[in-house]
């Protein structure tokens, strides 16, 4: 098995469109009000990376906050066994397709991976479907303070999702539970 160097995003989409504007740059003070763009933009990520850092300090130290992190196993990081190229022997059976989602816990840090069958459609229905299992767990069922740290992708950011979640914490009160809020964090909205 080969060890994967990869980690993390090599490159930002928000990074790259200014870098490219930058680039762009017609006068110096264009490039100027570019460049402020670009820092301020570092400047929100590095905000954030602290935020979430505390939120998982936070729920080391205290059984009340429970979060994770949850997002589709890239196949190129982990080296996931796929069969989009295969030998001639195998060519006319059909491919099999790895969607694998993981759910990393923050008072761990232990990885629970999901695997769906590649005939089963994937986007909100299985992410909710997901947090239904997360929701189970004992740690959650005695938690005040619920952490869900989501990627920007429609799967998760999705009114699917956020009724799904309002209404599992709905649920959670009328079922006795301690629990009572859900904060989602790590999606930006951006007005257009």
């Amino acid at each position: 098995m080969r060890k994967s160097k990869a980690i993390g995003f090599s490159k930002c989409d928000t990074c790259e469109e200014i870098n490219s504007d930058i680039a762009a740059a017609q006068s110096h003070e264009e490039m100027e009000i570019h460049l402020e763009k670009l820092r301020q933009h570092h400047q929100s990520v590095k905000e954030d990376r602290i935020e979430l850092a505390r939120i998982a300090r936070l729920c080391k130290s205290d059984h009340r906050h429970v979060g994770f992190m949850i997002d589709a196993v890239d196949k190129h990081k982990f080296q996931l066994p796929t069969t989009e190229r295969v030998s001639k022997s195998l060519d006319k059976l059909r491919r099999v397709v790895q969607k694998i989602t993981g759910v990393q816990w923050f008072h761990d840090d232990s990885v629970h991976l999901y695997n769906t069958l590649p005939d089963v459609p994937t986007g909100g229905n299985l992410t909710m479907t997901i947090l239904l299992e997360v929701f189970k767990t004992p740690q959650v069922q005695r938690a005040t303070d619920l952490y869900v740290n989501f990627d920007g992708a429609s799967d998760n950011i999705c009114y699917h999702v956020f009724y799904g979640l309002a209404y599992l914490l709905y649920s959670a009160r009328q079922a006795g539970w301690p629990l009572q809020r859900v904060h989602i964090l790590r999606f930006e909205v951006i007005s257009i």
